[in-house]
């Protein structure tokens, strides 16, 4: 049984991905992306991201959020996106057990 979060943009806080300037989102729920990006000003980048297409994005990030419900290939997309984090950026990974 899931419980409700009482304050769903208490997550984006916690996480601290709310004020980074440049958040990126590897295969992150649409429900979660949607709330992240809700969250987070309008001028602030936020780009979501497949795991298996990190390869195109050239920028560089303040912030990531990697959700892997598949461990298979999981440490590829790490490396991936480690590759996208700026010198003193937050990383955030979410695996399947």
């Amino acid at each position: 049984m899931s419980t409700p979060l009482k304050n769903p943009a208490d997550l984006v806080a916690r996480l601290e991905l709310v004020e980074p300037e440049r958040v990126l989102l590897v295969d992150t729920p649409v429900e979660l992306s949607g709330l992240i990006e809700r969250a987070r000003p309008a001028s602030r980048t936020t780009l979501g991201a497949d795991g298996d297409a990190l390869r195109s994005v050239k920028e560089k990030f303040d912030a990531i959020l990697v959700w892997r419900e598949d461990r298979g290939g999981s440490r590829a997309v790490f490396d991936a996106a480690l590759k996208r984090l700026e010198a003193g950026g937050a990383i955030w990974v979410v695996t399947a057990l």
